[in-house]
């Protein structure tokens, strides 16, 4: 009988020790997972986001704007972590490029604007958070003035969206 009891105790020490380990990799899982869904994306429409570096010559080119990176405006902001209709409507322009700041709500982010040789715009502003271009957007440069997309979204047959 003791023998028993023993090998009931072992195989409950066994049951209770796979289903700690169980639940460590489930619990890792999860949260790699939610890591990687959370991560934003370092490209949009095949164009790199990623300006570490500080090659926004490169940035730009890729958009087919000719922007003078010697003369940067260059701001401090801490995107708000409750958007007022501004922001609400500033973020529905990122959304037709691909781009969405409210993965960024109470993130601090530098808002730099250049110069750029275009008709559309005078000015092109990025704003840039851990190396990444988060939102953009084309201007005239007159406050209240118009904003565009600095690149529209493309759906994969090709539309915009």
């Amino acid at each position: 009988m003791l023998a028993l009891q023993f090998s009931l105790k072992k195989s409950k020490i066994i049951t209770a020790v796979l289903a700690v380990v169980g639940t460590i990799l489930a619990i890792v899982c999860f949260t790699a997972t939610v890591r990687l869904l959370d991560k934003p994306s370092r490209s949009v429409n095949g164009l790199s986001l990623n300006v570490e570096n500080g090659d926004y010559q490169a940035f730009f080119g890729q958009l087919g704007i000719e922007a003078d990176t010697d003369n940067i405006s260059r701001k401090s902001v801490t995107i708000p972590c409750e958007f007022k209709k501004t922001y609400e409507e500033y973020n529905e322009l990122q959304k037709r490029s691909g781009l969405d700041l409210s993965r960024y709500r109470g993130e601090k982010a530098e808002l730099l604007t250049f110069p750029v040789k275009s008709d559309k715009a005078g000015f092109a502003s990025v704003l840039v958070c851990k190396g990444r271009v988060i939102a953009g957007h084309l201007t005239n440069g007159e406050y209240g003035g118009e904003m565009l997309p600095l690149f529209l979204k493309t759906d994969e047959d090709g539309t915009t969206g």
